[in-house]
């Protein structure tokens, strides 16, 4: 007589042998499938296409720079040391300037952000803002930007507006050397942006009105937000909005003067530009938080 376990050794054999006969009769099948598959494969499978599902998953320059910014924020959410706030901050400039240059309707919203991050950067790093803000665009930016003659004397036009604004406020403020270095600054970048097109008219005044300034030396209310902050921030925040006000509707379409890698070119030196100003504005006291900024940007 069998006992239990001999019953049950004896079945697992059988179904041993029930398997080895299905993996004899599939692979009979699968000759068979082989041989008829070389004689008339369309009836059989689709192939197939190679790269296709590769091509289907790749991210555009625009989502791969949009998702790396969602992933630095999340990162900086739940960061626990400097170094990591450091990191994620690192990371977010750079992809929010990505973002400005690559996805069509979000320059404002790049750059600005770009801004915030380099600005917690510093503070994380105690880093001189101010020396940052002078040195945040690379002086051969300017020449290689491909700004067209529309772009480059709006911006002209404010960074030369902004450089007499400062110098009226560092007059009010006793000569201050700080204010007198942002105002040369702008003048150079201003000079840059004309002799891209120098055939083109000068868009420069030789002076801008500054009553507001003069009545309001010390601070004044941003009539976008309604926040009170430093007069000096306030023009360096309002220049940052009229460079992204110059270059924004070039992502609608592309320039007839320009391919479609010369405006992203351009798109991303006029982020930096935009990015840089706004960075400068929260070190002379602008709100630096995305409410204040992106309000009246995006």
């Amino acid at each position: 007589m069998q006992t239990v376990p001999d019953r049950i050794q004896l079945v697992a054999v059988h179904r041993r042998g029930l398997g080895v006969a299905r993996s004899c009769v599939a692979g009979a099948v699968g000759v068979l499938v082989l041989f008829a598959s070389s004689c008339s494969p369309t009836d059989f499978f689709a192939t197939r296409v190679e790269g296709r599902a590769e091509q289907e998953t790749e991210l555009s320059d625009c989502e791969a720079a949009y998702q790396g910014a969602q992933l630095d924020d999340a990162a900086l959410r739940t960061a626990i040391s400097s170094a990591q706030r450091a990191m994620s901050n690192r990371s977010a400039r750079q992809h929010w300037l990505d973002v400005a240059a690559n996805c069509t309707g979000r320059f404002a919203e790049g750059s600005m952000n770009s801004a915030l991050a380099s600005f917690r950067l510093s503070q994380i790093e105690s880093s001189s803002a101010f020396q940052a803000s002078l040195a945040a665009l690379p002086s051969d930016a300017i020449a290689s930007s491909g700004f067209t003659e529309s772009e480059a004397a709006a911006i002209a036009l404010s960074e030369d507006r902004t450089a007499f604004g400062m110098e009226v406020l560092a007059a009010r403020n006793g000569g201050s050397a700080n204010l007198l270095a942002l105002s040369d600054n702008h003048k150079s970048l201003a000079q840059s942006l004309v002799a891209l097109h120098p055939k083109a008219s000068d868009p420069r005044e030789r002076v801008y009105s500054v009553q507001n300034l003069l009545s309001h030396p010390q601070t004044i209310t941003d009539p976008s937000t309604g926040l009170e902050m430093t007069s000096s921030a306030q023009l360096e925040m309002d220049n940052a909005r009229a460079i992204i006000e110059a270059v924004s509707s070039t992502q609608q379409v592309t320039d007839n003067a320009r391919n479609a890698t010369q405006q992203r070119q351009a798109l991303q030196i006029a982020s930096q530009l935009a990015a840089s100003r706004a960075f400068t504005a929260f070190a002379l006291g602008y709100p630096a938080f995305n409410a204040a900024v992106l309000r009246t940007e995006s």
